[in-house]
């Protein structure tokens, strides 16, 4: 909603630098798999104090040590 209504008011440059930071790095992590973007959610919703559990019942890929860093880094980006 921010980008869309940085786009209504014609900033241009300040819409595409905030879906660079908060749009983008989502959208990367869930083309990666769905699975590790189910882990990157519930760890979302956990870091938020939504839910107590970032558990993920039956999935068939957990991250590697990087992917899981990608979710930490995109979820600190989106907490700032």
């Amino acid at each position: 909603m921010k980008v869309w209504n940085l786009l209504q008011k014609s900033e241009d440059t300040t819409a595409l630098h905030v879906f660079n930071i908060s749009i983008m790095p989502v959208n990367h992590l869930e083309f990666q798999s769905s699975d590790l973007f189910y882990h990157f959610l519930k760890q979302l919703l956990v870091k938020n104090g939504i839910i107590k559990s970032a558990n993920v019942r039956g999935s068939t890929t957990i991250p590697d040590p990087i992917s899981q860093r990608d979710i930490d880094e995109v979820i600190e980006l989106l907490l700032i």
